[in-house]
């Protein structure tokens, strides 16, 4: 599978491999490994991971491909499912998965 944008939840099961900003693997543009484009994110649930994997989603936008981290998580036998709840939603300003080392996120919009 590939990373699925344009649904809710937009489903991220491969990590950005770019090092730098590159306009067609944007989504605004048709691409598929990251988005710079703003999202109101409810919650992000994470799945299928295994124990000592370790997922990353950072912020992306053409000026600071890898911005903040949004999410930075190490999964632990025992707790392999994390949700992570926001309320009635936070603004996120692009969307990088930069490390998925196993599982998958699932990120329900507002």
């Amino acid at each position: 599978m590939a990373n699925v944008w344009g649904t809710n939840p937009i489903i991220l099961d491969t990590a950005s491999d770019d090092v730098a900003y590159d306009a067609t693997h944007d989504v605004v543009n048709g691409g598929t490994e990251y988005s710079s484009m703003r999202y109101k994110v409810k919650s992000i649930a994470i799945v299928g991971a295994a124990n000592g994997q370790n997922l990353v989603l950072k912020a992306c936008k053409p000026s600071a491909f890898a911005g903040t981290e949004h999410l930075n998580v190490t999964v632990e036998t025992g707790d392999l499912r994390k949700t992570f709840e926001f309320g009635n939603g936070v603004w996120f300003q692009g969307i990088n998965p930069t490390t998925i080392a196993g599982g998958k996120f699932y990120i329900y919009l507002a």
